[in-house]
């Protein structure tokens, strides 16, 4: 016995096409998802990145610290120095000393932090090398809106998700809305028939005179086939088909809202990555400026203080200052690098550490 389903209101052809965009919105999903953990890989190395540059700087200003607590200690020997600013002096060396320890910590965090996205075994020892930063601005034709637009709405995976699973919602209303129509089913029926008497007695006298013929024999010479097609449409159904097509298309708006709510925050994903490429540029060219200015400014101050023209108070701020200076220009640098994977990221393009 078997049926065929010949017409059933295109329900299964709609539930087909509906599964085919389920399964490209997964796939689209899966690409989103990679891309989202190479991009958190990346940006827990730049981290890692920028606290080896600012040991870096910390270690330059501890070097400056001790250079001149040696520098007053000999001078407070030969009187030519008031024993408080030696003692200034050492405490600022031991505060730059915690500094650099802090640093040495943060990084070594963030190390393990970096391990585990990358899940490696924690507790070995690895060795981050500081890659080559090219600082080298991009022109405005490469930051032009309308093509990074263009390429980020061509490219990204969440938003051919979300269209995909937008699709699939619409083919759900004409799925739905096939029960309204009638359903056809082709049917074959194929009977064999057969008996075997194990005995037949009447009165004590056995009727089966004859022996019986294998049941094999008597399935082949009989048998009957029946053919039929049925057409059922239902006229009441206690309103469940238009239940189930409201459903449907209520599920479809909220899809098609989704995909217009992603594709509006990629346009505002490709914007503000602009922005932001622009003014990690500008950062970079003003603490270029201010670490040129706060050298020159130590330089003055440490020349007036061996002169005995400035006080110690002097050339702390001053060194003070160019730490700083020194830091936001590292901050700017590892800033730019990545701000420039980011406006690969949200147009789509995978990246990588280089």
């Amino acid at each position: 016995s078997t049926a065929l389903n010949a017409f059933n209101g295109f329900r299964d052809r709609a539930a087909l096409k509906a599964a085919r965009f389920l399964r490209d919105a997964s796939t689209f999903s899966l690409e989103q998802a990679r891309q989202r953990v190479s991009f958190d890989v990346l940006q827990s190395y730049f981290q890692i990145v920028l606290d080896h540059r600012l040991a870096v700087v910390a270690r330059s200003n501890l070097a400056l610290s001790q250079a001149r607590q040696a520098q007053l200690e000999a001078q407070v020997q030969v009187g030519t120095r008031a024993p408080p600013d030696l003692f200034r002096q050492r405490a600022q060396t031991a505060a730059d000393e915690a500094t650099v320890i802090d640093f040495d910590a943060r990084g070594q965090t963030d190390v393990v932090g970096l391990v585990r996205r990358l899940r490696l075994e924690p507790t070995r020892d690895y060795a981050i090398e500081d890659p080559p930063l090219d600082t080298t601005a991009l022109s405005e034709t490469a930051l032009d809106l309308k093509t990074l637009v263009a390429q980020a709405l061509t490219s990204r995976p969440d938003l051919h998700a979300a269209e995909a699973r937008a699709a699939a919602a619409d083919a759900a209303v004409a799925q739905a809305t096939g029960l309204y129509l009638p359903r056809v089913v082709v049917g074959a029926d194929f009977i064999f028939a057969g008996r075997v008497f194990d005995w037949e007695r009447q009165n004590g006298v056995s009727l089966l005179t004859t022996d019986q013929r294998p049941l094999s024999t008597q399935l082949g010479r009989q048998g009957l086939g029946i053919f039929s097609l049925g057409v059922s449409w239902p006229l009441f159904d206690r309103f469940e088909t238009p239940f189930q097509v409201e459903q449907a298309r209520a599920a479809a708006r909220q899809g098609a809202l989704a995909a217009e709510d992603v594709r509006l925050q990629v346009l505002g994903d490709v914007r503000q990555a602009i922005d932001d490429y622009r003014a990690a540029a500008q950062k970079l060219r003003a603490s270029e400026s201010g670490l040129a200015s706060a050298q020159e400014a130590f330089d003055a101050i440490t020349g007036r203080y061996d002169a005995g023209l400035a006080t110690f108070i002097d050339v702390q701020t001053a060194q003070t200052a160019l730490t700083q200076a020194r830091a936001l220009r590292e901050d700017a640098v590892v800033n730019l690098v990545l701000q420039r994977d980011v406006l690969g990221f949200v147009t789509g393009r995978v990246v990588t550490a280089r």
